[in-house]
């Protein structure tokens, strides 16, 4: 899979693709966790579960996981210039 600099890739995908560029280029990249939860669990590869472990007991967590556990980014972009230079005589 190659990354997409048009659109937002979900945690599996961009998982994928780092663990790509590990695997083929490991002289020029590495993949290392992002740190510890407070109890100590690996944020990278533990994240989701930890996550849809702590909506079991929390309604708020667990709403918020709901509406956006499917919602993606991949839209058009819409930045443009905010002005145009305009050339004039000097």
């Amino acid at each position: 899979m190659q990354p997409s600099f048009t659109e937002f890739h979900r945690y599996d995908e961009l998982t994928e693709i780092l663990r790509t560029f590990t695997r083929e280029h490991p002289g020029l990249f590495s993949l290392e966790s992002a740190g510890l939860s407070h109890e100590g669990r690996d944020i990278w590869n533990e994240g989701p579960a930890i996550l849809s472990n702590a909506a079991r007991s929390c309604a708020p967590l667990k709403a918020a996981l709901d509406v956006w556990g499917e919602v993606t980014f991949n839209y058009a972009s819409t930045d443009t210039p905010d002005f145009v230079p305009t050339p004039t005589a000097a």
